[in-house]
């Protein structure tokens, strides 16, 4: 097979190379010779290449109609030349063909040799032998039907042969891709125990990949795919073995935080960073000299910062914190959390402010669920008449593993009380005891009308990545360069005009400016529309918009509602805390979860003290977040404004 074919390949109509290509294939269009004898296979190919981009209807904008028209006419007349050239590929020829071809044109290769039903030509016994000695790229074949019936049984062999091909099957059952992917027929002799078989023998073998590993530890069966426990723990035990052996001499990239209470008297938390590592700094005397409960929960939001200052959740995966590569490369199951850098730093150093401020409080005579206790059955009571929430705490001598039970069991009970008062207007012992039903986050109310905006239209995610994203074809220009992180700063910085943008980003920057996006002065000047601009930020940034907060909003937020472009909800927690709160607590959503609500009711928790801590941790965070928003619920619906007191 050779590597130096530079002929025309159709990748897909949306696909940058697309004009490349039109303009190469111009020579050969032009050239065409209908009764040409082609011996080539990879100029035969290319004719099948061009024909796809007159197919989807891709053209040049320098063509005008009859040039499209003449080009496609003559496209028509490629199909004979492919078709007498394949009809002439047999037993005795399919292997010196298949060397000469390519590598780009590999899976065309094979599209027309089903197609073309070529495999009549060649007898089973003989495509046996060609796959023992070519080795051809199981995974293209795969995608044709036709073929794999044909070759059932000798496909179905060359499968079994090498375990790593258990990474196709993987792949298509359990793997997310950004882009549609061709199915992949399997041959019928194939069978889930012959599958199985090869899978368990991936797992031990020394080509195994930790992400497909991965894949098999974290995905939920189907009846396609039926994973089982062993499976996943065998795919779990093999990966940290392989990790332990690939990371043994410390390699890869390190990330330190550091959480400290130091005795000093300012109050503000003080961030130092050096290299890769954070280093936060907060004061033990301040805590110390402020022990009201009332400042010790809202140390949460102005000290620990767990939420911004329109109480949305901080620690949750937002896609625009995720970089390039890691939203671009790996492997990923179909439904897991997306897990990034920023993430995994920001949900560190949460759980150690968690893990020190608890400390802080034993130090001074507080146990951290006291004071949830005191919140839902003194605070509610005395600040806003709510009467009858209860909360259990833990006596303080009973072990992480008891702790966690209890407040994995509150956590349920908190929310479905609060969501028995946005029903009634109270809370209904009675009635609350009759519930042994899960509580679904979705599906907890909030006490006031649009409460959150997201985004309802693929008009709107373009325009946010327009602005936003260090990706986009907007972001850089001659005269800036990368000074700025976003076409959005690029305005905000500086004074640009029209002009100063290539012919290729203008037509961007047409569609923004009939969007109302950005605006175009009599002299050519760019600018922000503010006020869009503050919405689409917070969508991008945050993944949610905040109504209560935004009131000098409301009419362009209702100009983009009658438009369909936002789309309004009543929820107590926002999506993506949402789906922060399935991916720990369950797996109901995301296959990747933590499960700790279920691991700890059901009792299929680890034995090991230390993971009980740290799941502690995670739990009195979620706990903190439930009070921080059901405060929020009772402040927006009967204070002026927000705080504990």
């Amino acid at each position: 097979m050779i590597h130096d074919y530079s002929g025309v390949k159709f990748f897909s109509e949306t696909d940058l190379s697309c004009g490349y290509h039109l303009q190469t294939a111009v020579e050969i269009l032009e050239n065409f010779n209908p009764e040409k004898e082609y011996t080539e296979i990879n100029e035969v190919i290319e004719l099948y290449n061009i024909k796809k981009y007159f197919d989807s209807g891709v053209t040049l904008t320098a063509w005008d109609e009859a040039t499209i028209q003449k080009y496609k006419d003559i496209c028509k007349k490629f199909s004979k030349p492919i078709g007498i050239f394949f009809s002439n590929i047999n037993s005795s020829n399919i292997n010196a063909f298949f060397n000469s071809l390519d590598f780009q044109y590999v899976e065309d290769f094979w599209e027309i040799f089903a197609n073309n039903k070529v495999y009549n030509n060649i007898t089973p016994q003989y495509f046996a032998m060609f796959l023992q000695e070519i080795k051809p790229i199981l995974h293209y074949m795969l995608n044709q039907k036709e073929l794999v019936v044909f070759y059932n049984k000798e496909l179905t062999e060359y499968i079994k042969e090498e375990p790593e091909n258990a990474e196709i099957i993987i792949d298509y059952f359990l793997a997310a891709h950004e882009k549609e992917r061709k199915k992949v027929y399997f041959p019928t002799d194939f069978t889930w125990k012959e599958q199985e078989k090869l899978i368990y023998q991936y797992i031990e073998s020394d080509s195994v990949n930790p992400n497909y590993l991965g894949l098999l530890e974290n995905s939920q069966s189907c009846s396609e795919f039926p994973i089982t426990d062993k499976m996943r723990l065998e795919a779990k035990r093999r990966n940290v073995e392989y990790c332990n052996k690939l990371f043994s001499d410390n390699s890869g990239i390190f990330y330190e935080t550091e959480v400290i209470f130091k005795k000093i008297d300012e109050p503000e938390m003080d961030c130092e960073l050096e290299g890769r590592t954070s280093r936060f700094v907060y004061s033990r005397n301040w805590i110390k000299n402020n022990l009201d409960y009332n400042t010790l929960l809202n140390n949460f939001i102005h000290l620990f910062g767990y939420t911004d200052l329109s109480m949305r959740c901080s620690f949750v995966s937002i896609p625009s914190k995720l970089g390039i590569f890691e939203r671009s490369l790996g492997i990923k199951g179909k439904k897991y959390y997306p897990i990034g850098t920023f993430f995994n730093i920001r949900n560190i150093q949460t759980s150690l402010q968690m893990s020190g401020y608890i400390n802080e409080l034993k130090e001074n005579g507080i146990q951290l669920e006291d004071v949830f206790k005191w919140f839902f059955e003194t605070y509610l009571d005395e600040e806003f008449g709510i009467k009858d929430f209860r909360y259990n705490t833990p006596s303080p001598n009973i072990t992480s593993l008891e702790k966690c039970k209890l407040i994995a069991s509150e956590i349920d009970g908190v929310l479905k009380q609060y969501n028995l008062y946005c029903e009634d207007g109270k809370i209904d012992r009675e009635l609350f005891e009759m519930s042994s039903k899960h509580v679904i986050f979705s599906d907890v109310k909030s006490l006031n009308d649009k409460k959150y905006a997201y985004s309802n239209s693929n008009e709107l995610e373009v325009e946010q990545h327009y602005l936003f994203s260090d990706q986009s074809t907007l972001y850089y220009t001659p005269r800036t360069e990368c000074k700025y992180q976003s076409f959005a700063e690029v305005l905000l910085n500086e004074e640009m005009t029209f002009d100063d943008y290539a012919d290729y980003q203008k037509r961007s920057l047409e569609w923004l400016i009939e969007r109302k996006t950005i605006f175009k002065s009599d002299d050519g000047i760019l600018s922000l529309n503010l006020k869009k601009h503050r919405i689409l930020k917070d969508l991008f940034d945050k993944g949610v918009v905040c109504l209560n907060y935004l009131n000098f909003l409301n009419d362009t937020i209702s100009d983009l509602h009658e438009a369909g472009d936002l789309e309004f909800s009543s929820t107590l927690f926002s999506k993506p805390e949402q789906d922060y709160l399935n991916f720990v607590l369950n797996k109901s959503e995301f296959s990747n979860g933590y499960d700790l609500r279920n691991k700890y009711l059901h009792n299929t928790h680890s034995l090991e003290t230390t993971i009980h801590e740290r799941d502690y941790i995670e739990l009195l965070k979620i706990m903190v977040l439930v009070i921080i928003k059901i405060n929020e619920e009772f402040c927006l619906k009967y204070a002026t404004k927000f705080n504990l007191k």
